[in-house]
């Protein structure tokens, strides 16, 4: 069946001419909605990089990457919102998508969750991929379908269910209309959609992963020192995560200011230098990828120490690692230069740096713990998520008590753990540093402790 439901959406969409017409004239007689009306639109524009970027993206979690000169996305200001559309001509029919840019950058604004835009592209996109077309008294029916199909891609985007359903509430009306479904309506089917959209497609492109941060930044700008830490892991990369660790800088430097002031230099420039972190993604050694392991160096928390103490660091906090294919690109050796051009070369793809002065931040207990108990629910260290195993550490057991006695506790008196995806928030073994960053990552996801 799904193969010839992707037999018939390859034969009715064509490749078109469109994709990179800077201006466009339509005939209003030839172009039509889902809903059946002539359409107002007569003139429309090249679609924005930022939208081409996520419009492609969105196309590629669907199973239908390469095919944006097939589902064109335009820009017009004869559209109140976005519109999926139809338009015929003598020797051929075109599907389209049209976008009022004003409208889009006004929601993003609005609700400060740039999911909201994604949300609006993926829910036209959904009436393309089930080819919806013109059948009188269906159009509730194919509104939903529609944000089914965006609940779907949109978790397979990354996006969590609370930012999908957020997404959903800044749309529509609470009351139906005669051509959508009331707001609750759609944010039922959308969270369906959601449920059964499992899996991600790639690392987001730049652009999308820049829109987020942007907007979760807002959130998060005069958060804690481990909101700021874990936005900075999270969006690694980015310019709002360069803000973040520079305000966790600030924040570590006017706590160690206030504890013990020195004489020889103003107190926050020395807590800053002797506190701060920094997190190297890729590094390269000579434009070289960093190997695993290196002559005169133990192991890989032995190469991610060196490499931080010759940036001025004192250690590595923590460090990724994942085979890469020499083959496209050697991968050097941080002592010695010598490379490995296989295709299975054990990689340095990420290391995080500490200063002398630098304190692990845990994350706080549920309200309600107290000195002699607390609950940590989805408990983390450094922003980092914690592994269930760590050298030196027999069992669960003993990662679940180390972690207590971290924080001044005796034990650990109950620990939960279960398999997350390290790819979105890497998992870190509590006392190597060493990272998890696959999608089977066994995690602490709760600890009780007591004592």
């Amino acid at each position: 069946m799904l193969r010839g439901i992707v037999f018939t959406l390859l034969l009715c969409l064509q490749p078109s001419a469109a994709l990179t017409q800077l201006v466009r004239e339509h005939d209003g007689q030839g172009l039509r909605s889902f809903h059946g009306q002539p359409s107002r639109i007569r003139r429309s524009f090249q679609s924005d990089a930022e939208a081409r970027a996520v419009f492609k993206y969105i196309l590629a979690v669907s199973g239908l990457a390469g095919m944006e000169d097939r589902i064109v996305i335009r820009a017009s200001a004869e559209t109140d919102n976005a519109e999926a559309m139809v338009e015929r001509t003598a020797d051929k029919e075109e599907r389209l998508i049209f976008y009022n840019v004003i409208f889009m950058e006004d929601i993003a604004k609005k609700t400060k969750n740039y999911w909201s835009t994604v949300a609006i592209l993926a829910h036209e996109v959904g009436h393309h991929i089930r080819l919806h077309t013109v059948i009188p008294g269906r159009d509730h029916e194919f509104e939903l379908e529609a944000d089914y199909q965006a609940g779907f891609i949109l978790r397979r985007m990354g996006a969590t269910l609370e930012q999908t359903q957020a997404a959903f509430r800044s749309i529509g009306t609470d009351v139906a209309t005669p051509s959508h479904p009331a707001r609750a309506q759609r944010v039922q089917a959308a969270t369906l959609g959601w449920k059964d959209g499992t899996g991600t497609v790639g690392p987001l492109p730049p652009q999308l992963q820049v829109g987020v941060a942007t907007y979760e930044w807002r959130r998060v700008n005069k958060g804690s020192i481990a909101e700021l830490d874990a936005f900075s892991l999270k969006h690694a990369g980015t310019p709002e995560a360069n803000e973040a660790r520079a305000r966790v800088q600030e924040l570590r430097a006017q706590a160690a200011s206030q504890a013990k002031p020195t004489s020889s230099a103003p107190p926050s420039t020395q807590a800053a230098a002797s506190a701060r972190r920094e997190a190297f993604v890729d590094p390269l050694i000579n434009g070289f990828p960093l190997s695993y392991s290196s002559p005169g160096l133990q192991n890989d928390k032995g190469v991610a120490d060196e490499f931080c103490k010759q940036r001025g660091f004192e250690r590595a906090l923590a460090h990724l690692t994942r085979v890469t294919d020499g083959r496209q690109r050697p991968v050097t050796q941080l002592r010695g230069g010598e490379l490995c051009g296989s295709s299975t070369c054990l990689t340095l793809t990420r290391i995080d740096c500490v200063g002398p002065d630098y304190r692990s931040v845990f994350a706080s207990a549920l309200p309600g713990s107290t000195k002699e108990r607390a609950t940590f629910v989805d408990p983390t260290m450094d922003g980092f998520a914690i592994s269930y195993s760590s050298p030196g550490l027999e069992n669960n057991k003993g990662v679940a008590d180390a972690f207590c006695q971290e924080l001044g506790f005796k034990e650990a008196i109950a620990f939960l753990s279960r398999v997350t995806d390290g790819r979105k928030t890497p998992v870190k073994k509590l006392r190597s540093g060493e990272l998890c960053g696959d999608s089977t990552c066994l995690t602490l996801t709760r600890i009780d402790c007591e004592g």
